[in-house]
């Protein structure tokens, strides 16, 4: 009876290790770093996340004092779990970095991050970090409304369908 009881206690341990919630994603690193003063200005952002990116809806916005972007082109995916936004600062400024990510495994997570470049003091404050929306997708948008009419018809399909005798 007690290598039964030895048995189920082993299998409970390893069924609460297996089942026990993954870590939630997060930001892992960022060069360069939160809050950091630069002499020179970075050629890019490299944002890291203890997740695996999906790569079509995660966005990297890179804004300078003024607001205006200083991005130099589409955010490339490095590698699964990073991002890498080329830039093109070419006057002292404070540059404020704000992403929306969304990984693989469909959890999101938004955020932002600042650092200066140029003389120390020199450049104005960040700008509020720049809000974003996503748009209805109208393909998507017409298949949501084709579903919603099909269970519409089978449910007064149900409700009407004779009895049976």
């Amino acid at each position: 009876m007690a290598e039964w009881a030895l048995a189920a206690l082993a299998i409970l341990v390893v069924a609460a290790w297996v089942a026990r919630p993954a870590p939630a994603p997060a930001i892992a690193s960022a060069t360069p770093a939160d809050g950091s003063a630069l002499a020179r200005a970075p050629t890019s952002v490299d944002l890291s996340f203890t997740g695996l990116l999906d790569p079509v809806r995660s966005h990297v916005w890179v804004l300078d004092s003024s607001g205006a972007s200083v991005a130099a082109a589409r955010p490339a995916t490095v590698d699964a779990g990073r991002i890498n936004q080329p830039v093109t600062i070419i006057a002292p400024s404070a540059v404020t970095v704000t992403y929306h990510v969304t990984f693989l495994d469909g959890t999101q997570i938004e955020g932002a991050l600042s650092f200066t470049v140029g003389p120390a003091g020199g450049a104005a404050a960040p700008p509020a970090a720049a809000g974003h929306a996503h748009g209805v997708d109208p393909f998507s948008a017409a298949l949501l409304a084709v579903d919603g009419f099909v269970v519409l018809v089978v449910a007064v399909l149900l409700v009407r369908r004779p009895r049976r005798l």
